[in-house]
């Protein structure tokens, strides 16, 4: 485990060995789900997740330029981008190293990390962001407390995820989908339980009060993303990781069967909108 301290001169972070915490991780259905996924996700799910983390990020209440930021579950960056664009001193953390790993060169710094117990000690960051993760876990409060654990007082963490109704358009393609053989793995039904009991307004303001973020705003909205039309949809859907293992053992032919169909399901679609839950909360 690693901690550290934020040097508020020149927004650094410097991180300094201290020890392990004694409880491990539990073992996650969806834990292995990423592995290899990282060039496939930031080239196509990031067409969407990365307007909708700027989105998240815009909402933070306190300046980041030159603060210690941690971006919990970043994957292959989308919000890390946003909040290096504004100045921060983002560090970031992911399950799945392969995703932190990913173009790491022209990234901030990353480390594996479970989002239920962060390799950091308490109050690093001025900031938390967790775009998207809480909806991944078995218990949201446990993850939203480690954000919180992170935070200096003052601070502020951040969280989204979609709301618990399913877009009609993902069900659609879904549909399609399976009329080609695609059948939804073990992992992704927890996933989307999960995001069902916590993709409502009062679900995740529960699951906030619970880890002890007494001041917290809970929003729901239809965030348009634009440029968004099908063929753009159906390769941010592509990029995930449910359908990897499927559509990369498709016949060249049934690939352009797939598409047409999946294309004509979509009309009309020049934008695409989805209900998105954001927490926003101060610690302390």
């Amino acid at each position: 485990m690693v901690g550290g301290r934020g040097d508020r001169g020149r927004g650094a972070v410097v991180v300094t060995a201290v020890p392990a915490p004694a409880a491990t991780v539990a073992p996650d259905v969806a834990r292995d789900a990423y592995a290899g996924a990282a060039a496939r996700w930031a080239a196509d799910a990031e067409l969407l997740y990365r307007p909708l983390a700027e989105h998240l990020v815009e909402r933070c209440p306190i300046a980041v330029a030159g603060a210690p930021v941690l971006d919990a579950g970043a994957g292959t960056g989308a919000a890390s981008a946003s909040l290096a664009s504004r100045g921060a001193a983002v560090v970031a953390t992911d399950r799945e190293l392969s995703m932190v790993h990913y173009e790491k060169a022209g990234r901030p710094p990353g480390v594996a990390g479970d989002v239920v117990a962060l390799p950091f000690a308490s109050g690093v960051f001025a900031v938390a962001v967790a775009a998207f993760v809480v909806n991944h876990l078995a218990e949201p409060a446990a993850g939203l407390a480690e954000l919180a654990r992170v935070v200096r007082p003052g601070g502020a963490v951040l969280a989204s995820t979609f709301a618990s109704q399913r877009d009609p358009a993902k069900e659609r393609l879904d549909d399609v989908a399976t009329r080609f053989g695609w059948v939804a793995p073990p992992w992704s039904d927890v996933v989307h339980r999960r995001q069902g009991a916590i993709g409502t307004t009062s679900g995740l303001l529960a699951a906030a009060g619970a880890a002890g973020l007494r001041r917290a705003d809970v929003t729901e909205a239809d965030v348009r993303v634009a440029g968004v039309d099908r063929e753009r949809f159906i390769r941010y859907r592509l990029g995930m990781p449910q359908y990897r293992a499927w559509y990369t053992g498709l016949a060249p032919a049934e690939v352009v069967r797939f598409h047409s169909t999946a294309v004509a399901a979509l009309e009309p679609m020049d934008a695409f909108a989805p209900r998105v839950i954001e927490l926003v909360a101060i610690v302390g």
